[in-house]
């Protein structure tokens, strides 16, 4: 049989694949641009359409789809009432850094709120001084919607509530509205970051079925065990399969890349009791 002279083009199975990468990060960052674009008002609109009332308190919520629409005075209120919860909890030494981060990260066009405010009529009682002022803000989310680790999800930067109005159902009535955000922008889910320190802020979330991510330093760093590495952790309600998929792979993978590092450690400071507890602990997790 002679020669045809056809050539036949075989498949490029690497440039397949990349391929097949580049489209499905190209859906998600479009999934993410959609998300973004959705008005929360609209999306929000039943619940937002009457003051939410519980344990006292009436609050009705706004959403602010873009920092710059934040008024000067709300802007202040709001950076006054973060410095005032979390200063305490990172340290006046670590604040200096971390406070300057959040202030950037609050005054950004990505940065998306909900800003909580008292509902209730003046009261016609002077003396009664639980009362607050009317249209006085309680709290407020900075969220944003973000490409975290292959999953296109809402995050939570700030979750914050004024003194007078904690332990009232407001802090769980505005991550409910996150989770509904979320739902409406047919993202996989709600992902944020919990400081070790901050031990209330833990409970609450785990109260509201929060779980730590497998992208958590807990969970994928072998050197998280060692006392004192990370100060922080990152807990995800993920109801998206797509989601729950890549946020796993994602950890799976940095916890092997992670735990090869250790292993390397470990050759050379095998005598160091506590690093081999530390990777016992690791093994035991992994």
């Amino acid at each position: 049989m002679g020669k045809t002279g056809v050539k036949i083009q075989l498949p490029d199975a690497k440039k397949a694949a990349k391929a097949a990468k580049r489209a499905a990060l190209q859906k998600l960052a479009d999934a993410v641009k959609e998300a973004d674009a959705l008005d929360p008002s609209e999306a929000l609109a039943p619940f937002l359409a009457k003051p939410f009332v519980r344990n006292g308190l009436s609050t009705s919520v706004e959403a602010v789809p873009h920092a710059s629409a934040l008024s000067a005075t709300d802007r202040k209120w709001m950076w006054n009432l973060l410095e005032k919860n979390m200063k305490p909890v990172y340290g006046s030494q670590a604040w200096k850094k971390e406070g300057k981060e959040k202030k950037e990260e609050m005054l950004s066009d990505d940065a998306r709120f909900l800003v909580a405010r008292n509902a209730d009529a003046p009261s016609a009682d002077p003396v009664n001084t639980e009362n607050m002022d009317p249209n006085e803000p309680l709290g407020f989310v900075h969220y944003r919607f973000v490409l975290e680790e292959g999953a296109a999800v809402l995050y939570v930067y700030e979750l914050q509530i004024a003194p007078g109005a904690r332990r009232r159902g407001l802090g769980k009535f505005l991550m409910m509205l996150c989770e509904s955000l979320a739902r409406k922008a047919r993202v996989s889910g709600v992902v944020l970051t919990v400081q070790t320190a901050n031990a209330h802020a833990t409970k609450f979330y785990e109260s509201m079925k929060y779980g730590v991510s497998p992208i958590s330093p807990r969970t994928c760093d072998p050197w998280a065990f060692e006392e004192g590495e990370y100060d922080y952790d990152i807990y995800q309600k993920v109801w998206g399969e797509d989601g729950v998929e890549a946020l796993a792979a994602a950890g799976a993978a940095a916890f092997k890349e992670n735990k090869e590092m250790f292993d390397a450690a470990s050759v050379f400071v095998h005598s160091n009791d506590e690093l081999k507890d530390a990777f016992k602990k690791a093994t035991i997790a992994a």
